[in-house]
C-alpha cells in the first residue's frame, strides 16, 4: 500500500487555514508527547531492571496496543481504568 504524496498545495493549507493549522500543531504536539512518554518509560524500566528483555516487552506491548487500538480501548472502557 503506497502512501499518498504530499504536494505544495496541501502544505499551503497549513498557512491558509488557521483551524487546520491548530489541528495540525495539536496532533504534532500530541504525537511528540506520546513518543517522549514512551522513551521516558523505557529509560525508567532500564534503570530499575537493567534488563533489555523488559524494555523489549514494553515495546512489544506498545506495538500490540497500536496494532489494535479498538480492542485496547474496549478493555479500558470495561474496567473503568485508563
Amino acid at each position: 500500500m503506497r502512501r499518498p504524496r504530499v504536494t505544495g498545495s496541501q502544505l499551503a493549507l497549513i498557512g491558509r487555514e488557521p483551524s487546520f493549522r491548530r489541528l495540525f500543531l495539536a496532533t504534532l504536539g500530541s504525537g511528540a508527547g506520546t513518543w517522549l512518554a514512551l522513551v521516558a518509560l523505557e529509560v525508567d524500566i532500564w534503570l530499575k531492571t537493567h534488563s533489555s528483555g523488559w524494555v523489549a516487552a514494553l515495546l512489544i506491548a506498545d506495538l500490540l496496543v497500536r496494532a489494535n487500538p479498538r480492542r485496547a480501548r474496549r478493555r479500558t472502557d470495561r474496567t473503568g481504568e485508563v
